[in-house]
């Protein structure tokens, strides 16, 4: 489904069961031919947050009436649900799960854009680390279900075009995070499904370079098993299979790291797009473009990494308890921590930090510690009055420790930046939340 004019308004009470007629007789229709069933598209964006006000609880009538159709149509069939595309997914999860519909999910999916490399923080989460919240969120409800990202890509385009999440990467960039993300999500058992793979009206072109490393990357790991990671971070990644010996992939968030594969026989090595390369002694260089590597016999390779790429050089942004603060929350010191309440508010604005004078066309960093409570929040690097440059919505949390969140952005011109941080709600609701050391790095 796509968005429906308020006009409209939420559906009746005949809808859900015409609804539930339909779904059952297309899932009749396709069976033996379709086993998943997706349950909507996006409710959360969608739907939920034009009915949030006048009917609260029609979201939840349609999913409970879809995937209990699904099922009485097709019992072998499977349910894949609800496709979160909404700032707060975890709230959102929170309260599917907590209304009772996990039981009726066979499959729980998720559309995680990015706007960076998967390995890397959006908000306080790298792409796996947005995949193990939400197995802790299913666990907490008792429930095991596998999680498939159904909907992501890095869609290419210049900024502030409609849908494009990553003005600032090239194409071979593109080809690099896609395949790396599915790579990661390959050792994790959870399938990734990319968004728009061929072109997209903002970038015309055909992405030749993502399609041909996907190839290479599909070709290498087709028909393995046992998969697993073999190195996870925080500058190093590396997959590994069993494919009539073993097959693997190694590669790194930032040039500079220098790794030895060793314990295994006959290793051999091909680089981003399958061509052979020469490596002596099992030392590598690795790059952001995934090498290959493969093996013959059962004994896994043991992975060293012999130097990391250089750190990021942090400084501090003036005290959170300095920054300019919006009319109508309620702030609290607490030590170090600005403890922020809003009034109800979908984008009402909290805190701005001072300006700050940065070089042009280059790429940054903001590192904090937050915490948010209730809602959701956005943090965006604004030219001092002139256009956005990266906005982050960061959910609630589902635990109420500090976590160290990060957004990166890419300067335009050398005009002052500064960091608004805002409400972000799919409807109206109080946003809470803490915030403290904030520091600011060079990502290039």
């Amino acid at each position: 489904g796509e968005d429906s004019p308020a006009w409209v308004g939420p559906p009746s009470p005949s809808y859900v069961g015409a609804w539930k007629q339909y779904v059952r007789a297309t899932v009749a229709h396709f069976r033996g031919r379709v086993d998943h069933w997706e349950v909507f598209n996006e409710v959360d964006v969608k739907y939920y947050s034009n009915w949030a006000r006048t009917a609260p609880d029609v979201d939840l009538s349609i999913l409970r009436a879809g995937t209990a159709a699904i099922h009485e149509s097709d019992p072998s069939s499977k349910t894949v649900c609800c496709s979160t595309g909404g700032t707060d997914w975890i709230g959102y999860y929170r309260r599917l799960f907590a209304a009772g519909l996990l039981p009726s999910i066979d499959v729980v999916s998720v559309h995680p854009y990015r706007s960076v490399a998967p390995e890397v923080k959006q908000g306080p989460y790298s792409y796996l680390s947005e995949l193990a919240a939400t197995r802790t969120l299913i666990a907490a409800q008792g429930g095991g279900n596998p999680i498939w990202s159904t909907e992501a890509n890095w869609i290419l385009g210049p900024r502030g075009a409609p849908s494009v999440n990553a003005p600032d990467i090239d194409e071979h960039s593109q080809a690099e995070w896609v395949v790396r993300v599915n790579l990661l999500s390959f050792a994790w058992a959870s399938p990734y499904f990319l968004h728009m793979p061929f072109f997209h009206s903002s970038h015309p072109q055909i992405h030749l370079d993502a399609l041909a490393a996907y190839a290479q990357m599909a070709s290498w790991f087709s028909g393995s098993s046992d998969q697993r990671l073999l190195a996870l971070g925080p500058d190093v990644f590396a997959v590994v299979a069993n494919k009539a010996g073993q097959v693997g992939a190694v590669w790194a968030t930032k040039p500079g790291a220098v790794v030895n594969l060793t314990g295994s026989t006959a290793l051999s090595f091909f680089d981003f797009y399958g061509n052979p390369i020469a490596v002596s002694g099992g030392r590598l260089q690795v790059s952001t473009s995934p090498i290959y590597f493969s093996a013959t016999g059962s004994s896994v390779p043991a992975l060293q990494v012999i130097s990391q790429p250089p750190p990021m050089e942090w400084r501090s942004l003036p005290a959170i308890a300095t920054w300019t603060r919006f009319p109508g929350p309620t702030y609290r010191l607490e030590g170090a921590n600005l403890h922020v309440t809003s009034s109800p508010t979908q984008w009402g604005g909290q805190l701005i930090s001072p300006p700050q004078r940065l070089e042009a066309r280059s790429c940054y960093v903001i590192g904090f510690d937050l915490n948010v409570l209730r809602g959701a929040l956005g943090v965006n690097a604004q030219e001092k009055g002139g256009q956005s440059l990266n906005v982050v919505r960061i959910s609630s949390f589902p635990n109420p420790q500090l976590h160290r969140a990060e957004m990166r952005f890419k300067t335009e011109s050398d005009k002052p930046v500064q960091i608004i941080i805002s409400g972000a709600n799919l409807a109206f609701s109080v946003t809470e939340f803490r915030v403290s050391n904030v520091g600011i790095a060079r990502c290039d």
